[in-house]
């Protein structure tokens, strides 16, 4: 019994081993060369079946056909990109479709703005060269392409813009006026496709807040390219001339000195910085000025006096000490006076004119009489 399956197994074997794999025949269906009616290697085992063998042909794998193209090379170009394309130097004939892969190739950065640069025909076919080496190019037309770069001026109004958007980060009570601006005189950007942003702060537009006395600051600012194929910056300094202003309470009419302000005759008005003025109303109602303010003059803190214990024509008491017993009686004040001041009074019941010193808010002491 084993030797019967033993026998049967080796048959089995020899019958698989027999038939080859024809790998590129289940790819393609097409027999593979090696694969033939047993007329060349030896190994064919007789009485196998043997596919029919059907002569391989050069129609069966198409040729590689190699594209042609002609490419002319212009003589001049003006170019407002960061970089150069073949399409920017020279025109293409032939495949459409290998005519757009041509045109394509990147020749490199292009020149800076205001500037020129020669390319050499030579040049540019061992950049097509390197990129397609497989194609057939011919080429004609200059054997120079003079490259010019366009250029165009910073826009004012939108750098102007920019600062006025970031300096209204100024405290409250202050705000910066942009009076005027310089920009680079040269022309550096390509054309007028650009958005403009703070590059660096420097600290300057902080130092305007802290020091409100700044007239002038330089600001670096950035230049973005708004092509999608380019995306470029170009930084650059501005110069920027400015105004910075505060809130302040400035008197409507002429005052003069000794009056008494009222909240009638001031208002909050904006004015360019000064030291020392008064913001809030609640400080200057009621108070008396130390000097003559024109109208439309911010009241400073040194404008204001402080208001006397006794004024010119009140009603006072009088405490007059004669041989030890203290006497009140009423009088005038014929000037004002602060407390330890020396003023002079007129006494109601004598009608006489006296030196009295102020002791308290319309109160004064009378010496021995």
């Amino acid at each position: 019994m084993k030797y019967w399956f033993l026998s049967l197994f080796l048959s089995y074997s020899l019958d698989l081993c027999a038939q080859p794999v024809d790998l590129l025949q289940q790819l393609y269906g097409k027999p593979s060369a090696a694969s033939g009616t047993g007329s060349g290697n030896g190994n064919e085992v007789p009485g196998s079946a043997q596919a029919p063998h059907r002569p391989s042909s050069s129609s069966d794998i198409p040729p590689l056909v190699s594209e042609t193209v002609t490419l002319t090379l212009r003589d001049s170009f003006t170019v407002a990109r960061e970089r150069m394309f073949l399409s920017d130097l020279a025109s293409c004939r032939g495949s459409k479709k290998f005519c757009d892969e041509l045109q394509g190739v990147d020749l490199g950065a292009a020149p800076k703005p205001m500037r020129q640069d020669r390319i050499a025909r030579q040049q540019v076919e061992a950049t097509v060269q390197k990129e397609f080496s497989a194609a057939t190019v011919v080429w004609d037309g200059a054997d120079h392409c003079l490259v010019t770069a366009l250029s165009s001026p910073v826009n004012e109004e939108s750098v102007v813009r920019v600062l006025e958007h970031e300096f209204q980060a100024a405290p409250k009570g202050m705000r910066v006026v942009v009076q005027s601006i310089r920009l680079p005189s040269m022309q550096v950007l390509r054309h007028n496709n650009y958005s403009y942003r703070i590059a660096s702060y420097g600290d300057q537009i902080s130092r305007v807040f802290s020091n409100p006395r700044s007239r002038f600051a330089q600001v670096k600012i950035l230049a973005v390219d708004l092509d999608p194929s380019s995306q470029a910056t170009v930084e650059f300094v501005a110069q920027v001339n400015l105004r910075v202003e505060i809130q302040a309470l400035v008197v409507i009419q002429a005052k003069e000195r000794g009056e008494r302000l009222t909240a009638e005759s001031i208002e909050l008005q904006w004015i360019a910085y000064q030291d020392q003025v008064v913001m809030d109303d609640k400080l200057l109602v009621g108070k008396l000025l130390r000097s003559r303010i024109m109208a439309n003059q911010a009241i400073r803190s040194w404008d204001l006096t402080r208001e006397p214990e006794v004024q010119r024509g009140d009603r006072i008491e009088a405490v007059i000490n004669s041989n030890g017993i203290k006497l009140n009686s009423v009088a005038q004040a014929l000037e004002p006076g602060f407390i330890g001041q020396k003023i002079r009074i007129r006494l109601e019941a004598t009608k006489k004119n006296i030196l009295a010193v102020v002791i308290a808010r319309s109160q004064v002491e009378v010496p021995s009489l």
